[in-house]
């Protein structure tokens, strides 16, 4: 028997709804309109992305309005600090500026 599951997450005044259905003993159809998500999702990962939906969706409906949005990604400790330590070294005001700069000059040489 399929196993099938939806709510909402709230966000200020709106109601965003999710709905989930088991497509295997590990896998999970995940969808969230608000987040702009439809995709398969392995069980174990489910947590994390329920946590990380509120966030998801302010991104996404930020995106659909023009506005800019924000990348987050985990690092280890040591990684996070040899980051920040290059980029001062560098002269960037932030870890944020530094990565963005990496990021638009490995676009450039493409």
């Amino acid at each position: 028997m399929v196993k099938k599951f939806g709510a909402h997450v709230t966000i200020g005044r709106k109601r965003w709804l999710y709905s989930a259905h088991e497509m295997d003993e590990k896998t999970v159809y995940f969808e969230c309109k608000g987040a702009s998500i439809g995709q398969p999702f392995l069980k174990e990962d489910l947590f994390e992305l329920l946590v990380d939906l509120p966030e998801l969706i302010v991104a996404e409906q930020d995106d659909r309005a023009g506005k800019g949005g924000y990348v987050q990604f985990r690092a280890a400790d040591a990684e996070l600090r040899q980051m920040k330590t290059e980029a001062v070294r560098k002269g960037y005001s932030s870890l944020s500026a530094y990565l963005r700069e990496l990021v638009k000059n490995d676009i450039k040489r493409k």
